[in-house]
């Protein structure tokens, strides 16, 4: 199987993604930067200083060692235990965002040095396709959490959202089930 995309096609989707990612956490005020829905759920500084961490911790070095480096050992990476051990939240937005923005160019300036990989490169059952689309999927991922931090700010601010619809699958806390409606 071929990869669905190109090495072109994976610079423009990170480059996309990563400016989504900096537009909705960047001018947030301290109070909503930190802010956290609940025990063990992140902030927004958390999930932008956790991106910049996996940007040149994870993504970029292991799809790097995985095509150019087959036989040599990934370092170890712990991204749970850095939110605490780092102090993610205890620094300022705007540096975590052009951070993020900084580590994410030199990935892309990295991928864009390189000829179109031979993404069925394998280590064990990843392939560098599956490391590539996992990359872009991890973004997205965050983007979702960033806006569902968000939403919840604006919530526990004591706005009446109903005018917005209903948000399907948001857990407002870690005990309550999602929703599974939408109300358009």
């Amino acid at each position: 199987m071929s990869a669905p995309f190109t090495l072109t096609d994976l610079v423009q989707a990170l480059e996309r993604s990563g400016n989504a990612v900096a537009l909705l956490a960047s001018h947030l005020s301290d109070d909503e930067a930190r802010w956290q829905p609940g025990p063990g759920r992140w902030s927004a500084l958390e999930i932008i200083n956790h991106l910049a961490d996996e940007e040149s911790a994870d993504f970029r070095t292991r799809l790097a060692l995985l095509l150019h480096a087959p036989r040599e050992a990934w370092p170890p990476i712990d991204p749970q235990r850095w939110v605490q051990q780092r102090r993610y939240n205890e620094r300022s937005l705007l540096p975590s965002v052009e951070r993020f923005l900084t580590e994410r160019q030199a990935s892309l300036q990295q991928l864009l040095s390189w000829a179109e990989p031979e993404w069925q490169a394998r280590r064990g059952s990843l392939s560098a396709a599956d490391l590539a689309a996992s990359w872009q999927a991890h973004d997205l991922l965050h983007l979702r959490q960033l806006a569902e931090v968000r939403y919840l700010y604006l919530e526990t601010q004591g706005y009446n959202l109903e005018y917005a619809g209903m948000w399907p699958g948001l857990r407002r806390s870690p005990e309550e089930p999602a929703e599974l409606e939408a109300n358009a």
